[in-house]
């Protein structure tokens, strides 16, 4: 039982669309939490959509939707080290579903990157890439940065239209987890969220709660498409 990490190969990879699939199944044992927010607040999106779900504020948002890094210049602000900013993690009973922003490797501040903010939590994470074309290489080369940066995410999270080849090639390059399609609601409303969340409930692992490498590649899911009916 941990706290989950959701990673992206890029800005609006569909990072924060996953996190409502998985906290519309789940919030009752995960808050929400994005430490470095800029331009429509996703944490502002949560709370509209999941109002059961407890939303922790930002560090730090910036109303311009540019690079943190690059809002905070403009507005003349600082943003803290990787260290503050991990012993900023909000204390709670429950479990934490962390968004980071962009990518990993997006600089987080004068000095350091993302990704020395996200190795000191420590935690097991997923990967979040588009479907869209140039799913597999955007995706492998992440994943190939990541590794030597010490983190290893335990599950490939496509959004958006089916694509098995991509997905097959994914699970077959990366020997290490499985890859899932996850289609996005039509529509971001608290109806549509639902449906397709509980249309999808198959893919997440079993119980939500076990976050863990060991769970994402439990035998026979190296890859799950889903395609659902329309609603």
């Amino acid at each position: 039982m941990t706290d989950l990490l959701i990673l992206g190969t890029d800005t609006d990879a569909g990072k924060t669309t996953f996190s409502l699939l998985f906290l519309h199944l789940f919030g009752d044992r995960f808050d929400y939490w994005k430490p470095l927010a800029s331009g429509v607040s996703d944490a502002e999106t949560v709370s509209r959509l999941l109002p059961q779900v407890t939303v922790h504020s930002p560090v730090m948002h910036f109303a311009e939707p540019v690079a943190p890094l690059l809002a905070a210049n403009r507005a003349g602000e600082s943003i803290p080290s990787a260290e503050e900013l991990a012993a900023r993690k909000p204390v709670t009973p429950n479990r934490l579903l962390i968004e980071s922003f962009g990518s990993p490797f997006s600089p987080l501040n004068q000095t350091e990157l993302q990704v020395d903010f996200l190795r000191r939590l420590a935690i097991p994470s997923v990967l979040v890439s588009s479907s869209r074309l140039g799913a597999i290489g955007r995706t492998l080369q992440t994943l190939k940065a990541l590794a030597g940066e010490g983190i290893e995410p335990a599950a490939v999270i496509l959004i958006g239209e089916s694509d098995e080849f991509a997905a097959r090639q994914i699970s077959q390059h990366r020997n290490t987890g499985p890859a899932f399609s996850f289609h996005p609601p039509q529509e971001r409303a608290p109806d549509g969220l639902a449906r397709r969340a509980a249309r999808q409930a198959e893919a997440v692992p079993a119980g939500g709660g076990a976050v863990s490498a060991r769970a994402f590649s439990r035998p026979n899911t190296t890859h799950r498409s889903l395609t659902p009916p329309p609603p």
